[in-house]
């Protein structure tokens, strides 16, 4: 079974962050494009995590729906299901949020992709 995009970009990461420890000798420049290019790869890893995310959410009536996968959010926020008052838990959150409230979730379900 091959990886999963969420888990080569982790092992990617890991391997950089890796790197850049057991390099100290590293000039301050290419120390700072490292650490750039990882804060980079932490977002696009968070970015991912999204899409990937198995999500639930409350309707109106707050019944729980799910689990669904990011798609399954569009189609609710195109019909009017959902908007950015709606609370949704997916894996790595602890409570059930609204989603304007998690980082990137609201501009991923506006990409009608």
């Amino acid at each position: 079974m091959s990886a999963s995009r969420l888990e080569r970009l982790q092992e990617r990461e890991d391997k950089d962050i890796k790197t850049v420890k057991e390099s100290p000798s590293l000039p301050l420049s290419e120390l700072k494009k490292s650490l750039k290019k990882e804060q980079a790869e932490k977002e696009n890893y968070a970015f991912l995590a999204l899409e990937d995310n198995i999500w639930y959410y409350r309707d109106r009536q707050n019944l729980p729906r799910g689990p669904c996968p990011l798609n399954s959010l569009r189609m609710a926020w195109i019909n009017g299901i959902i908007d950015e008052n709606t609370i949704v838990w997916g894996q790595g959150l602890e409570e059930w949020v609204p989603i304007r409230n998690v980082s990137a979730l609201p501009a991923l379900i506006r990409n009608f992709e």
